[in-house]
């Protein structure tokens, strides 16, 4: 019973931290956050992980779109991209049950050990994670009449993060 119960507590913790969304800043202890690094002078590498998918997107266009006024720039445009999306470590109970043979070779009767292993909890309380790169060139002037061609201040209007580091 006392099992039960600390699984669904368990559980409930789990889906409780795992729930809402991510806050917007660099990557922090969580490993929740952005990366940018400059490739040349127009130039920028952007990584952006969170809780979902469409939030990594999302943030690592709005840093993006941050990356290119602070380059002095208008427009931004994605020349290479890429995710992934890792789910993060179970909850699962595993009974296990040993003993140790080399108690009868000293002579010893053999004692049983008991064990419940519960997963990796805190890493599947943290839930699942997903990243966002992209490789953009900034410019300034009229946008590119591309679909991966973005306007950094229209970006850094819609884009709306949920908290700010």
């Amino acid at each position: 019973m006392f099992i039960r119960s600390f699984i669904l507590a368990t559980a409930l913790l789990a889906a409780g931290c795992a729930s809402g969304p991510s806050a917007y800043g660099p990557k922090g202890t969580e490993k929740l956050g952005y990366e940018s690094s400059k490739i040349q002078n127009d130039r920028f590498r952007v990584s952006y992980t969170a809780k979902t998918e469409d939030e990594a997107i999302d943030y690592a266009l709005l840093r993006a779109a941050q990356l290119t006024v602070d380059n002095g720039d208008t427009w931004f445009e994605v020349i290479n991209s890429g995710g992934t999306v890792r789910p993060r470590g179970k909850i699962g109970v595993k009974p296990s049950v040993g003993m140790n043979p080399n108690a009868i070779l000293r002579g010893r009767l053999p004692r049983p050990n008991i064990g419940v292993n519960m997963g990796d909890v805190a890493d599947a309380m943290k839930g699942p994670q997903a990243t966002s790169t992209l490789e953009i060139v900034t410019g300034k002037g009229a946008k590119p009449a591309k679909p991966s061609a973005y306007d950094a201040q229209e970006v850094l209007l819609n884009i709306k993060p949920a908290v700010f580091k």
